[in-house]
């Protein structure tokens, strides 16, 4: 069995793949075919690369892969040709159109095809499945919604094999996509670790500029999705009650997010909240270390999505308790003991919540026991295993 494993070189797929090649055995082989090394992100844990150097492929670049990809599967001739397929990880958005092309010309190989699917647009708010609404996408609902079922259908319909991160999503794709369900499985979504000590100077860098405050953090890409506006609204009143409580907001927004970037600014200083909140941008994998340990508690109040949630794995594998949205995307992951629970949108629920963590140290104990004893079902090596299950199972 020879394995293909195609994505961008970060320090996530940089662990799975690790996790993946070390599973390999015998006549079992794997490459990860990767872009070139101006389309990757920032690696923290260099070794693992190194280690496998010999492993990667640096066959594609930025919006240029489908005949590259195709070419080499050609003459190589994998058993197994496994895509971690986001919207913009062969490029800008525009590209991932081409994507349903790649796999109907791999469709003319025998090679078999996996999908990783982080997304399929549509999620149920619990009266029926609803598209999602992209500000930056300027066509009508319905034209959407019709654009959407075939391109995840054409995906489903081209593939051998569809892995997601979570329960709703299949859901989505055997109620709304009509996509058989022996096809589609779940496995868990994991987050690396960064390993390395703590850097002293970053750490007191980050307290001076939260003028040694408690932390309350969302942590994330910003989009209109992750509810930020309600986090800061709900400061509000949380900085009355704890005046020795900041809310740090870490994360970046891509550019069609960058509007509503704008907005969660001028409506912190509508609300006069400027030595409230904190915008601290892209973190490296050392700064959202430091960041996981100074943060007391940390908010992830989404509206309604069939997306997963890298961010949540985050405080899952630094212990920290959360309090989450009552949407699929958490349920699926926590139990009702592991975080406090709210309403989308519901500003009132939220500063409750945040009380009930700050007035009670014994449920901030309790909440990180909780994430500390579900954090080793969320490893790479974990994905991994369930990863080469899936991939014999076609062979």
């Amino acid at each position: 069995m020879k394995v293909f494993y195609v994505n961008r070189l970060d320090y996530n797929t940089a662990d799975v793949f690790y996790y993946l090649s070390k599973l390999m055995k015998n006549k079992e082989t794997i490459l990860f075919v990767a872009p070139d090394e101006k389309f990757e992100f920032h690696i923290n844990n260099e070794h693992k690369i190194s280690e496998n150097e010999k492993l990667i492929q640096r066959i594609w670049n930025y919006d240029n892969y489908v005949m590259k990809i195709f070419r080499f599967i050609k003459k190589q001739k994998p058993t197994i040709i496994h895509f971690d397929f986001e919207l913009r990880v062969f490029g800008s958005l525009k590209t991932a159109l081409k994507f349903p092309l790649l796999l109907l010309l791999i469709k003319s190989t025998k090679t078999k095809v996996v999908v990783t699917l982080h997304t399929v647009f549509v999620f149920n708010d619990g009266s029926g499945w609803k598209i999602m609404k992209y500000s930056s996408i300027k066509i009508p609902e319905i034209i959407l919604r019709i654009l959407a079922k075939m391109f995840i259908k054409i995906i489903c319909n081209l593939s051998d094999k569809i892995i997601v991160y979570n329960k709703s999503v299949k859901s989505g794709l055997i109620e709304y996509f009509r996509i058989e369900s022996n096809k589609i499985e779940v496995m868990n979504l994991a987050v690396t670790i960064d390993q390395n000590p703590i850097n002293i100077e970053k750490k007191e860098k980050f307290s001076l500029k939260f003028q040694r405050k408690n932390i309350i953090l969302c942590f994330g890409t910003i989009s209109p999705r992750k509810g930020l506006e309600i986090a800061i609204k709900a400061m509000k009143e949380i900085s009355k009650k704890f005046p020795d409580y900041v809310l740090v907001i870490a994360g970046i927004s891509t550019s069609y997010n960058k509007p509503y970037e704008n907005s969660l600014h001028d409506l912190v200083k509508k609300l006069k909240l400027e030595n409230n909140v904190f915008f601290v941008g892209y973190l490296d994998g050392d700064e959202i270390k430091i960041i996981f340990e100074m943060a007391e508690m940390v908010l992830y109040g989404y509206k309604p999505s069939s997306a997963g949630t890298m961010g949540l794995h985050y405080a899952i594998r630094y212990h920290k308790p959360v309090i989450v949205s009552k949407i699929d995307t958490f349920c699926d992951i926590l139990e009702e003991d592991d975080a406090l629970f709210v309403e989308p949108d519901n500003e009132d629920e939220m500063i409750i919540a945040v009380s009930k963590v700050i007035h009670n140290p014994g449920l901030k104990i309790k909440l990180r026991d909780r994430m500390k004893n579900i954090s080793e079902k969320y490893s790479w090596k974990r994905t991994a295993i369930c990863h080469v299950e899936s991939y014999k199972k076609l062979v």
